[in-house]
Formats: C-alpha cells, sequence, structure tokens
C-alpha cells in the first residue's frame, strides 16, 4: 500500500513538474497591427530604406524555420550595405512561441557576429509577448527604453 501511494505521489509531482507556465495572454492593442507596429517603429527609429518582409513564409525562410510555425509576420531589413538594422515580428503558432523566438535569438546571434562593431547590432534584442516575438535591431540606444516601448503596442504583456 505504501508503495502505491509513493508512486501515486512521484507520478503527481512529475506531472505538475512537466507543466510550464502557460502563455502570457498578450495580444496586440485594438488599434495595432503587425504591419502598422513595424511601419511605426520603422518611422520612429530612423530605419533607413529598407527590404518589406511581409508574409510569415518569407520570415519563415529567413529564420529557417517550418512555415507551419508562424501564423504571422512582417519585417523590415536595411538594405544598405554595413547596416545591420532589422524589425522582425512573428506570431507563433499555438505551442511553437519558444521555437520562433529562438530562431529570433539565433538571427540575432547572427547579425551581431556579422556587425560585430556596431553599436546596433550588439544593442540589438528580441521582445516577447504572448506568442509574437519581434526581433528589433535599431540605432536606438537605450535597449530598456525601446523595449518598454514595444511592450506598450500589446495588451497583457509585462
Amino acid at each position: 500500500m505504501k508503495r502505491a501511494v509513493i508512486m501515486l505521489l512521484a507520478l503527481l509531482c512529475c506531472a505538475a513538474c512537466g507543466r510550464g507556465e502557460p502563455p502570457s495572454p498578450a495580444t496586440l492593442r485594438a488599434d495595432t497591427t503587425p504591419e502598422s507596429l513595424i511601419e511605426e517603429l520603422t518611422q520612429r527609429y530612423d530605419l533607413p530604406e529598407s527590404l518589406l518582409l511581409q508574409s510569415a513564409a518569407d520570415l519563415a525562410a529567413l529564420l529557417q524555420i517550418k512555415e507551419k510555425a508562424l501564423l504571422s509576420g512582417c519585417g523590415r531589413i536595411a538594405i544598405e550595405e554595413g547596416n545591420p538594422c532589422q524589425l522582425l515580428l512573428v506570431q507563433a503558432a499555438p505551442g511553437k512561441a519558444e521555437a520562433a523566438t529562438a530562431a529570433l535569438q539565433k538571427r540575432l546571434e547572427t547579425v551581431r557576429q556579422a556587425f560585430s562593431g556596431s553599436p546596433a547590432a550588439q544593442s540589438g534584442q528580441v521582445i516577447t509577448a504572448g506568442d509574437y516575438a519581434l526581433l528589433i535591431i535599431t540605432p536606438a540606444g537605450d535597449a530598456a527604453a525601446v523595449r518598454q516601448e514595444v511592450t506598450g503596442f500589446f495588451t497583457g504583456a509585462e
């Protein structure tokens, strides 16, 4: 009997430990679309002439992630040689937020290595809110202020 109780408790502990925190219910504000967010950030941070990525398929190819891992995506990448600036926003499919965030983090590390002398690349960051993840590499110097400003576009974001 003791053995059965111990086994039951062990199973319950394993089940409880295996559950991760549910993703934050953060969503884009009602007055914001992914495209309008990218365009506003492009203007706010004076992103130079850039290539527009308009779909989840574009972002999936760039990030080397399966397209079905993303519900939507858009972004801009500076086309001027030697300029690392990028704004990439993805909305992960259910259960794929970690994979999408990891893909953006990998992209950030690649850019940091390619532009090791660039302050913009070195201060780049990946910001997550619910199922959304944003890679932001801009000339803006204060990463904490950028993070606070960007999370203001989401409801329920920390």
